[in-house]
């Protein structure tokens, strides 16, 4: 039995404010490493079977601490990264699991073709996107979801972009789990729960999970965790709570605008499908063109194919 005490790697605490229990990445680390302890006791996996991929910034933090196989990408690159893995991992048919922990400016801007790219393909691998609004290790600039009219260190005079909706991009874009939770103490079930049922979806999951950031948020600045918990669980809602008639892929756009005079932000599991991913179909494709020449391999197929023609460099 693997718990998540063993899943834990010894290096020293960078995260600022706390070690992360200020602005609630350690519980969302806490909650994972529950989460993954559980599914690889159910699957019977190892550690070698685990593989974690991270960005840049705080969040790019967040595999120093995981006892398993991890990879922190240059800037950008988790999400291409994860897919690359993912896909030959689902080729090579091994059994396992592919996790990805960037920031909202990590996933979100410089990284955010990778992202979509990842959802589009739909393979096999969770993606968690920790959304704090700001761009917090670099001195606090306006990130794709900061609010609009938000003053920072790099829009002085208020933001003046719309900010990206996740939820939204990440269903667009292709993957076929997608939910929003928080790193927030009263929500670590929530969190946890959906972290399981993520890891057992056959497909891209993307987790748009929502903290705060005490140092360099210029909204939450100074303000207390169990301040921000409460401002927050105040203003948000769990789909499972709004009824809708709508297809899943509408119902989260209609009730989004629905409560958007109300300030109010959507979470839990919004949308779950069932559909083949990149990995899946070319595994068919390759199982159809077999059975179609059997007893070839490439070699004779290709030699075949260039029988009698001559072949000259250019």
């Amino acid at each position: 039995m693997i718990t998540e005490n063993d899943l834990v790697r010894e290096a020293a605490e960078t995260w600022c404010a706390g070690s992360g229990k200020v602005c609630s990445y350690y519980n969302i680390r806490k909650q994972f490493l529950s989460a993954l302890s559980e599914y690889m006791n159910k699957h019977s996996l190892s550690k070698e079977d685990i593989l974690g991929i991270s960005g840049i910034g705080c969040s790019g933090r967040f595999t120093t601490w995981q006892d398993v196989v991890t990879v922190h990408t240059t800037h950008g690159n988790a999400g291409n990264t994860a897919q690359g893995a993912a896909t030959a991992m689902q080729l090579a048919k091994k059994k396992g699991l592919v996790y990805v922990v960037s920031g909202d400016g990590d996933a979100l801007a410089i990284g955010m073709s990778n992202f979509q790219q990842l959802c589009h393909n739909n393979v096999k691998a969770t993606y968690m996107i920790l959304n704090n609004g700001i761009y917090a290790m670099t001195a606090g600039q306006t990130a794709p979801t900061t609010q609009q009219g938000i003053e920072t260190v790099s829009a002085p005079y208020g933001n003046l972009e719309t900010p990206w909706d996740t939820v939204s991009l990440a269903i667009e874009s292709g993957a076929t789990f997608v939910a929003r939770a928080s790193g927030y103490p009263k929500e670590s079930k929530m969190l946890k729960d959906i972290l399981l049922q993520s890891f057992e979806h056959n497909g891209t999951s993307v987790i748009e999970i929502m903290s705060y950031c005490p140092t360099q948020d210029p909204v939450s600045r100074k303000r207390k965790l169990a301040e921000a918990e409460k401002e927050y669980l105040k203003n948000s809602v769990d789909i499972k709570d709004l009824k809708s008639d709508l297809s899943p892929k509408l119902k989260y756009a209609v009730l989004k605008e629905e409560l958007k005079k109300e300030s109010k932000l959507i979470k839990g599991l919004i949308y779950c499908a069932s559909e083949k991913g990149y990995a899946e179909l070319l595994l068919e494709q390759k199982k159809k063109a077999q059975s179609a020449y059997p007893g070839e391999n490439l070699k004779s197929r290709i030699s075949s194919m260039l029988k009698d023609k001559k072949i000259t460099s250019i």
